[in-house]
């Protein structure tokens, strides 16, 4: 993105070396078998979580085969989210008039809104803010503009799909590449234990996981921790970005 290319060279001529992330566009796939507890508050949480604005919110959901029953839940979650104590304001007027000019825009191509988030506020103080509600968006495709444009906010659009390879096909023509490494290919090659009630949580984050020069760091860490015979465990695969398993956890301590 512009963006990218504009901290990268400012950064590279300051001599520094820079890991550029400038935008995304994350696919969740949702087959008929997916284990319910975890799926529906994973999806909703998602793309939720921040109001949507941080890089690895899920934006589109590859729908395969028959999951209406477990569309409708994730409808009722996300339906159920309170804006303002549950879910915070865009960041500023700019961002949130871009945010409801993608759904205007998908909604006149065609596509329906299954939860509109256009005109949610709070009330009574406050009025100042950018609000908007969770936003899902369905019978959307592949091509469409907000299938393929960082949206970065409360909303995800659904594109149904046959099978597991019409959404993997889908999900590999992505043109960003933030999504597509395995979280936990740091940890390779150390004794670094799975958390399972641990004392302490090590969480990572996606500098952590991605950047190569933090991976070793992470390493690093991680195995000095292992031999001081700190008691804690990792996410490996199953970390996310927005620290919120470490709520979920409720961990003792966090490195």
């Amino acid at each position: 993105t512009a963006a990218a290319k504009a901290v990268y060279e400012r950064g590279s001529l300051a001599g520094k070396r820079v890991l550029a992330l400038g935008g995304a566009k994350n696919h969740i796939i949702l087959v008929p078998d997916a284990d319910e507890a975890i799926t529906i508050p994973g999806i909703v949480d998602s793309f939720t979580g921040c109001a949507g604005q941080r890089c690895m919110a899920a934006s589109v959901l590859l729908a395969v085969g028959d999951v209406d029953n477990l569309l409708n839940k994730i409808v009722d979650r996300a339906k159920s989210i309170e804006v303002g104590p549950q879910m915070g304001a865009i960041i500023d007027k700019a961002s949130h008039e871009r945010i409801l000019g993608y759904i205007d825009r998908a909604e006149k191509a065609g596509a329906k809104i299954l939860v509109d988030g256009r005109g949610k506020n709070p009330g009574q103080g406050y009025d100042a803010g950018n609000w908007m509600g969770p936003t899902i968006i369905d019978n959307t495709t592949a091509d469409m503009e907000i299938s393929k444009s960082e949206v970065f906010g409360p909303v995800i659009s659904i594109i149904r799909v046959p099978n597991l390879t019409a959404a993997m096909a889908i999900e590999n023509g992505n043109p960003y590449g933030n999504a597509r490494s395995r979280r936990d290919s740091w940890m390779e090659g150390t004794d670094i234990d799975r958390y399972e009630g641990q004392e302490y949580l090590y969480y990572v984050g996606c500098t952590g996981s991605y950047d190569t020069r933090a991976q070793r760091a992470a390493r690093a860490l991680g195995t000095l921790l292992d031999r001081a015979g700190v008691s804690f465990g990792v996410l490996g695969s199953e970390e996310n970005c927005d620290g919120n398993e470490v709520h979920k956890l409720g961990e003792a301590g966090l490195f």
